[in-house]
């Protein structure tokens, strides 16, 4: 199953400040900023970000540190990483709406730009995600889908995925949505050299998320 089938390509209206670059990577940002018509306080964001494998787990670790809110999105890599298990240069792609509260200061794209392009607090802990419901299901051998609903907090999204990649596992593609005070997140989970996901290592992840008070 693929997430590219029914989900909205995104879509880059401009770039980000000339010469933004990812501090970590030196790589080329390029994004695009507005408020979304209709919903009063949301913000879109797309973004065309970096190759390392990192990139999702950092942005949403920026994203909660300067207190932004992600309430829908579409993370994947470029199509290189598609037709390659081991990509040398896919970039990712982001689709993001984005709730950036009252007191964060996010209200134009130069303010998205330096949280884009400053590396996030290593010591900063996410959210201890307090989870409804999970489930974890194989795509053949190399892809692991996980679907977990949980109570909705700042940081949820990166404490997710820390305990998804806690074993090697490298995000691919990752759908999130929020409903009221809960949160959807499906994360599609590969190895990055392209190997087999062993049963051994999806129960591994279950133990950890069943560790979150699943109920």
């Amino acid at each position: 199953m693929s997430l590219s089938a029914f989900l909205p390509q995104p879509r880059l209206r401009d770039r980000g400040p000339a010469g933004a670059m990812d501090p970590t990577r030196g790589e080329p940002v390029e994004f695009s900023h507005r408020v979304r018509p209709g919903d009063e306080g949301l913000h879109e964001l797309c973004v065309l970000g970096t190759s390392s494998p990192d990139w999702p787990l950092e942005l949403t670790r920026s994203m909660a540190q300067a207190g932004a809110s992600l309430i829908e999105g579409h993370i994947k890599r470029g199509e290189r990483f598609a037709e390659r298990r081991v990509s040398p240069g896919g970039r990712w792609q982001a689709d993001l709406v984005i709730d950036p509260g009252p007191n964060t200061g996010l209200n134009t794209a130069p303010d998205y730009g330096a949280v884009l392009t400053r590396p996030p607090v290593r010591d900063w802990t996410p959210t201890e995600p307090r989870l409804i419901d999970y489930q974890l299901a194989f795509e053949g051998e190399h892809r692991l889908h996980l679907e977990a609903h949980a109570w909705d907090a700042l940081g949820l999204l990166a404490g997710v995925m820390e305990r998804a990649c806690a074993d090697g596992l490298h995000i691919q593609e990752l759908l999130l949505e929020t409903e009221g005070e809960c949160a959807f997140h499906h994360l599609v989970l590969v190895d990055p050299r392209g190997s087999t996901i062993t049963r051994v290592r999806s129960v591994r992840l279950d133990r950890r998320l069943a560790k979150l008070g699943v109920g």
